[in-house]
């Protein structure tokens, strides 16, 4: 479980809200442990790497 990285610590690395992490996992196909509202997200470093090369329409990313 070490290479895996939870919602919160996507969330967090990319410095931005869970719920956007949540919903593009949901939309992305990564893989989750548990049920229904108790979903944990697994994040592989293949799938942090394409949340961080999404699409984003009208925003610029910010600058670190």
């Amino acid at each position: 479980m070490d290479d895996f990285k939870t919602t919160d610590e996507v969330a967090q690395i990319c410095s931005c809200q869970r719920q956007i992490v949540q919903r593009w996992a949901q939309k992305n196909d990564v893989q989750y442990i548990g049920t229904d509202n108790r979903k944990q997200y697994l994040f592989t470093k293949e799938d942090i790497e394409r949340f961080r090369n999404r699409s984003r329409p009208g925003r610029p990313w910010p600058q670190k």
